[in-house]
């Protein structure tokens, strides 16, 4: 993330704290997540107040550090840093308490990890200002942390790790973290696996059918791939348990010289069932969403036939290494490119319905962190563009962090999806309502109102007249009169004319808004009605 956004979103963060925010210093964390409006006001918002929690899987949130270390007069940067942070939601945390604190636990330990980190590299960096190729480019670390899976049995977690300090290139290790939903307890491999030499052959067949032989240290890698396994010389196996197989990641050097780049397999149920053992297979039939990173293929079992297709999502950058101008999906060897993007970030997953369709989705955060999904079946084995949606997921702020944390919530349920859409209705806000997918790409919803997130509360100068309702949004009483110097807490709207705001009393007021910018109510301007509107420019 460059930055201008990182800028962005601590003004948006003054915004929604209400409170003025002081001055930086030269050496810097700063944490963000998802988006929070194009631009918008105060959006802090909660998990999901006024709708009901209608998943039994633990609920995953996702925030990120930015650190930028620099000299005294901020004019030479000596590292830039990015490192996420994975917690269970407060939604599902005294149900995977065990879970949350072993997780809380391992989190901790690499966020002291790479703030060690973070410092060593600057210590060095400003010993020796120029690096080894004889440039000052910034030191550089992204840590990003993908779920895999998450449900009633398993959490499994696979980050990514790139760093770089000098040289003709950096560096990229994976690593991974699977454990009990129930327990907590890390899941080992003798967990899933019930012989080590069949998986060792899986392995080396998978990995030769997928790369070929000219990619790998041939002569050693049957050594390779043991030691591996064995956790010899202080490597450890990457793996995760996915919703479709077990997938192994190798990082630069393990099994193959840096110029092939880094590699992944993985080995379906399917295929391998002498292989597996039963303790930790997902229910047949379950739908899941499972993230992934970019610039490598990842198999996938699309259509059900117990075969994978390669699916990868690649970037594409211009002259600014910050913006991504555009990406192409690629699916049983058929590609689908996307021109004309400015955007900072791109996410995506892979969702896998109830009833066995397989989708795409490709999350692009842009200009003014405006978010759109861009949406492709897949269930054929090919890409299939199905169209955007322009929803953000929710997220929610950290308020017992002294750097407020943003937590974005991560999908991971096709049949529940917390989704955010900007609305200029009577202020700018973001509001969230509760989604599915299921026969089609395109997210879907059965609630009526979406909940206004954040603390937007307004003042009246003058008598204002709107309709009591209860929370299912029936009338109580028509035209009641609210008097001046009221305070009007917004709490949901239909999306199109309607905002029912809270009154101090706890009673909802509901008010039909005409127009964007100026708004009407009772056909009098908003302005006049209210002290103060909070509109994104």
């Amino acid at each position: 993330m460059n930055l201008k956004k990182i800028f962005a979103v601590l003004f948006i963060m003054c915004l929604i704290l209400t409170a003025g925010c002081g001055g930086g210093g030269l050496s810097e964390d700063r944490t963000s997540g998802p988006a929070v409006g194009n631009g918008g006001p105060p959006n802090g918002g909660t998990d999901t107040e006024g709708q009901e929690v209608a998943t039994d899987r633990p609920l995953i949130e996702k925030a990120t550090i930015y650190s930028r270390e620099a000299d005294e007069d901020n004019q030479t940067v000596y590292v830039n840093g990015k490192h996420e942070k994975v917690r269970i939601s407060a939604d599902s945390r005294d149900r995977y308490k065990k879970l949350s604190d072993a997780l809380d636990r391992i989190m901790e330990k690499e966020d002291a990890a790479y703030k060690d980190l973070v410092a060593e590299y600057r210590k060095t960096r400003e010993e020796y200002p120029e690096d080894a190729m004889g440039g000052d480019t910034p030191d550089m670390i992204r840590d990003q942390y993908f779920v895999r899976r998450a449900d009633r049995d398993v959490l499994s977690l696979m980050e990514r790790s790139f760093s770089y300090a000098g040289g003709a290139h950096g560096d990229t290790v994976y690593s991974t973290v699977n454990l009990d939903a129930r327990t907590g307890q890390e899941i080992r491999l003798e967990d899933v696996i019930k012989d080590r030499d069949l998986l060792r052959e899986a392995l080396k067949k998978e990995l030769l059918g997928k790369y070929g032989k000219d990619t790998f240290f041939f002569e050693e890698m049957d050594d390779n791939i043991k030691s591996i396994l064995e956790e010899k010389d202080g490597v450890k196996a990457a793996w995760t348990l996915d919703p479709q197989g077990i997938t192994f990641y190798y990082s630069d050097y393990d099994i193959a010289p840096y110029a092939a780049g880094t590699q992944n397999v993985t080995l379906l149920y399917s295929s391998y069932e002498d292989l597996f053992t039963d303790k930790y297979r997902p229910a047949k039939g379950e739908g899941y969403i499972s993230g992934f990173f970019d610039y490598d293929e990842f198999s996938v079992d699309a259509d059900g036939n117990g075969k994978t297709g390669p699916v990868s999502v690649n970037y594409s950058y211009g002259d600014d290494p910050d913006i991504i101008e555009g990406f192409e999906v690629t699916a049983g060897g058929n590609t689908v490119t996307i021109d004309d993007l400015y955007c900072f970030e791109i996410s995506q997953y892979v969702v896998h319905t109830s009833s066995g369709k397989t989708f795409l989705y490709v999350w692009t955060t842009e200009e003014n962190d405006w978010m759109t999904i861009y949406l492709y079946d897949i269930s054929s084995g090919k890409p299939v563009s199905a169209g955007t949606a322009e929803l953000s997921p929710d997220f929610v702020v950290d308020e017992g962090n002294d750097d407020y944390s943003i937590y974005g919530k991560v999908i991971t349920d096709p049949d529940y999806m917390v989704l955010q859409t900007r609305f200029d209705i009577l202020s700018t806000y973001q509001a969230k309502k509760t989604y599915r997918v299921k026969d089609a790409p395109q997210p879907v919803t059965d609630d009526p109102y979406f909940i206004i997130t954040g603390n937007i509360t307004l003042k009246s100068k003058q008598e204002i007249r709107g309709d009591l309702v209860d929370e299912k949004g029936n009338v109580l009483k028509k035209s009641v009169k609210i008097p001046a110097g009221s305070d009007f807490a917004l709490y949901r709207t239909d999306g199109k004319e309607l905002v029912d705001t809270r009154l101090e009393d706890g009673k909802l007021l509901r008010l039909k808004v005409e127009g964007t910018y100026p708004p009407y109510v009772n056909g009098i301007d908003a302005n006049e009605l209210f002290e103060q509107l909070f509109y994104a420019g």
